[in-house]
């Protein structure tokens, strides 16, 4: 073996039980930890290893795992550490990493289903050796738990960049497996196993090793040889078995020849759907679901921006359309609320609050609360458009109430009651608008899907996160998935090309970006990254610009926290990507996530803090950047504070500068012309589905959220973005299915 090669074992290549604490029956004994040393062996022995000065490996004495380490060299060593004296046995594993703990006397590992060509060896990896011992400390003896393939290939005149070894029965030979320590060391897949595995390099010619989980190969392999262009040949391998440390030779494989191949049974690309939306026109409200209207066959308020509601709201027949609500008063000399919804408003701006209603009682109330400085402006009560006419109990009254925000900055809409005996009130046509404002909104007339993404390679794609996607200067699409699963291994990101020109049909993957036969990513991590998220794309002079963040931390598939946003550029349709060099935006910053736009001589960027969220107040924002500035730095844009764009700088921008309050997640920002509205398209948790907000410019005034899907008719649906809009007001968008 050549030990130049090896390489310290990264987190990244083992799939840890962290947190499992050991379960082998020593946990009683009282530790009595102390130095300790012992010898440690390689046996079955095929591929000369040994271990290096100043490796470690892992001693599991039944109650942690515990780092010891040799200053020696060679295939037998001295190891040195501290562990329990009075353990009853102890087990092994080669290499040393922290993390690693044993549950049922088992350890999570991983054989990497994409492995660097290392002629002649193994790069260290791979390099997965156990053993088992009792007291006293005589020794311990590891053993090579992958099988291992060893290839021998001669393929003149190409440059072979790539080694594809796939199961023909299924069964798992790479990825997730684990190690039993005891009482012997072996090795088994589980159900996260891949039937793949690559080796991938540069000229790949001669005698190369492949590890792998061992298994009775039913069926046999199949080796798929590739070059640089991805011309490819395949060899059948007939029904074998391999074995822990054991080499198995495939035979050599010379005289090959090479040719252009697509995978003749194309496989869906489960998670990635273009969905084709139209609209109408529609009355502007910053309300969402004013007249009650959504999702009638669910729990009053399940889905709805509407909160606060009493278990005892009913619906009845509305004023208009088919629903309105009603709460008949079940708790005398108490204050019930019908409902209540949260809104952001405009500072020192007149509005208009209006709604239509019944009551049995002058002791009715609806109207606004604005904050932070907790101002009422209600009607109800006795007096001039009140409640007061008994008379009126089962005719629909006009209230409405002009009033102005001050300093406030959000606030919400509520209606309920005092509690007299048999007393109600009937609620529908909720309204809340800028005085004056005359502008028509929007309103959603069909959603459906029109197009999937399907890949014609021979690479497997299992998952991913997030997908976007751009025309190059051909006309040919392309795509970009964040932390995609391909061939068994989660990449950071991955860029793929179609042959396709258009979106409103059946996309797919002809070939993806990839160097040296391993996948490019758009852009490497920083220390305590885990992902490189694509959030919107746009064309500017001939270079292509995607603005993306940096997840630091994920905690479930809405949860994640950002290290930093900001712009990648591409100057050869995507195929490589550089940071483009302007100042970028701050972690976990009111700009983290973003939907880009170039419009009217500005870009507009508007954004959030990161995640999903249906918190009852989280914000959007805005800034712009107007055209001969930088729109790659933070620095160059005009923030909006609230009333007016100011050159501040983001960290000036605060929770008064909102341009909505409700659900946030990876908006999508476009300006549709058929109906002269700016749309905001993202994922509401709230409403189980994608939404959308309208408005004559991107600082507002915004609508209410308006539902686009339904995660119980198209599943659940995320991070959209929006291909294209057609002069009718279509709306094409690409959007993910979790």
């Amino acid at each position: 073996m050549k030990t130049s090669y090896y390489h310290i074992i990264s987190a990244l290549l083992l799939s840890l039980l962290a947190g499992c604490s050991e379960n082998d029956g020593n946990n009683d004994l009282v530790a009595d930890y102390q130095e300790m040393r012992f010898n440690a062996l390689i046996v079955q022995n095929d591929l000369d290893l040994k271990w290096d000065a100043g490796e470690s490996v892992s001693i599991f004495d039944g109650k942690a795992n515990h780092e010891f380490k040799t200053s020696d060299s060679g295939s037998q060593v001295i190891f040195d550490g501290t562990a329990n004296a009075k353990a009853k046995e102890y087990m092994g594993l080669s290499p040393y990493h922290e993390g690693l703990a044993r549950y049922g006397g088992k350890v999570n590992v991983t054989i990497p289903s994409s492995q660097t060509a290392v002629e002649n060896g193994l790069e260290k990896d791979c390099l997965l050796m156990a053993g088992y011992f009792e007291n006293p400390l005589s020794g311990m003896d590891f053993r090579l738990m992958p099988a291992v393939l060893k290839l021998d290939i001669s393929a003149e005149g190409y440059n072979i960049v790539s080694v594809q070894i796939e199961a023909k029965g299924g069964e798992g030979i790479s990825g997730d497996c684990q190690i039993g320590l005891y009482p012997e060391p072996v090795i088994m897949s589980k159900a996260e196993s891949s039937s793949k595995v690559t080796l991938s390099g540069e000229n790949i010619q001669g005698v190369y090793y492949v590890a792998v989980i061992p298994q009775k190969l039913s069926e046999g392999l199949v080796v798929s040889v590739s070059d640089e262009n991805d011309a490819r040949c395949e060899i059948e391998v007939p029904a074998l078995e391999t074995s822990s440390g054991v080499v198995t030779e495939l035979g050599r494989l010379d005289n090959l020849e090479l040719r252009e191949a697509v995978n003749p049974n194309p496989t869906s690309v489960s998670g990635a759907v273009v969905l084709k939306a139209s609209f109408t026109e529609a009355d502007f409200n910053i309300l969402s679901d004013e007249s009650f209207e959504d999702y009638p066959d669910m729990a009053i308020g399940a889905r709805s921006s509407w909160k606060g509601i009493n278990p005892a709201v009913a619906r009845i027949a509305g004023r208009t359309g088919t629903y309105g609500w009603r709460l008949d008063n079940p708790t005398p000399g108490v204050w019930l609320e019908v409902y209540t919804q949260c809104i952001g408003f405009r500072k020192n701006t007149d509005y208009v609050y209006s709604m239509y209603g019944m009551a049995g009682t002058p002791h009715a109330y609806n109207g606004v609360r604005l904050f932070p400085a907790n101002v009422g402006v209600e009607r109800g009560g006795v007096g001039p458009n009140s409640w007061s006419d008994y008379e009126e109990d089962t005719q629909w009254v006009y209230v409405d109430k002009e009033f102005n925000t001050g300093t406030n900055f959000y606030g919400d809409v509520f209606a309920g009651l005092w509690g007299d005996a048999g007393a109600f009130i009937s609620v529908d046509d909720v309204k809340v608008v800028p005085k004056g404002y005359d502008k028509k909104s929007m309103a959603t007339l069909s959603v459906k899907q029109v197009a999937s993404v399907n890949n014609a390679t021979f690479d497997e794609v299992k998952s991913f996160g997030k997908v976007v996607s751009w025309k190059c200067s051909d006309g040919k699409i392309a795509l970009c998935f964040s932390n995609p699963v391909v061939n068994g291994v989660k990449l950071g990101s991955a860029v793929a090309y179609t042959d396709n020109n258009s979106f409103d049909k059946d996309i797919t993957i002809a070939r993806f970006v990839k160097s040296k036969g391993q996948i490019r990513q758009i852009a490497a991590l920083e220390s305590g990254e885990v992902s490189i998220v694509p959030d919107a794309v746009l064309w500017n002079e001939g270079k292509l610009y995607m603005h993306y963040f940096a997840t630091s931390e994920e905690n479930g598939p809405d949860s994640w926290r950002t290290s930093r946003s900001g712009f990648l550029v591409s100057e050869d349709n995507g195929n490589t990507w550089t940071l483009s060099g302007g100042t970028g935006w701050a972690a976990n910053g009111k700009f983290s996530q973003a939907g880009v736009l170039r419009k009217d001589g500005y870009t507009y960027i508007v954004g959030s803090e990161p995640g999903r969220s249906n918190d009852w107040y989280k914000n959007f924002f805005v800034a712009r950047s107007a055209d001969g500035k930088d729109f790659t730095s933070s620095v160059s844009y005009d923030y909006w504070t609230g009333n007016e764009y100011e050159s501040v700088g983001e960290s000036a921008v605060g929770g008064d500068s909102l341009i909505s309050v409700g659900d946030i997640s990876e908006p999508a920002l476009v300006y549709n012309d058929k109906f002269r509205r700016f749309m905001l398209i993202y994922r509401s948790n709230k409403h189980c589905g994608l939404v959308y907000r309208d408005s004559d410019s991107p600082e507002g005034f915004w609508s209410g959220e308006k539902i686009l899907t339904d995660d119980d008719q198209t599943g659940m649906l995320t991070a959209p973005q929006v291909l294209g809009v057609d002069d009718d007001g279509n709306l094409l968008i690409l959007a993910t299915r979790q």
